[in-house]
């Protein structure tokens, strides 16, 4: 008698598990007096949602951090590796971001000679804060 209550009782879980893990799909309907809307997006609009999009680590701002390549590491392998880094992490000026990377002596130069006195002048101007 138990044998038999337990396979009974057995057989009712096991129907009601089968019976109850079907999943029902409502079919969707839409309402006669529904109008179908279509959006245009412009380039603009991509252009921010492909922004959005990135995995960005800084801030969106109007400042910028000069970094001066100076001597030992105006060198385009040292430089393009500080950069990459520097482009991961918080972006270059060019491309809205904060760093604004500055290499003495090509950035200085005046016809053939560099001069240091203009790096004061980067700093002071008015395109950049």
């Amino acid at each position: 008698m138990k044998i038999k209550t337990t396979v009974l009782f057995g057989l009712l879980i096991f129907s009601l598990i089968l019976s109850g893990c079907k999943k029902q799909q409502k079919k969707k309907t839409y309402d006669t007096d529904s109008i179908e809307l279509t959006t245009d997006i412009s380039d603009e609009t991509k252009a921010l949602s492909d922004l959005m999009n990135t995995n960005q680590k800084w801030h969106l701002t109007n400042k910028r951090v000069a970094v001066l390549f100076g001597y030992d590491f105006n060198n385009e392998d040292v430089k393009t590796d500080l950069l990459a880094v520097l482009q991961e992490n918080f972006g270059l000026a060019e491309e809205g971001g904060l760093i604004y990377p500055i290499t003495y002596p090509e950035d200085f130069k005046h016809g053939v000679r560099g001069y240091a006195s203009d790096f004061a002048a980067i700093l002071q101007s008015d395109e950049l804060d």
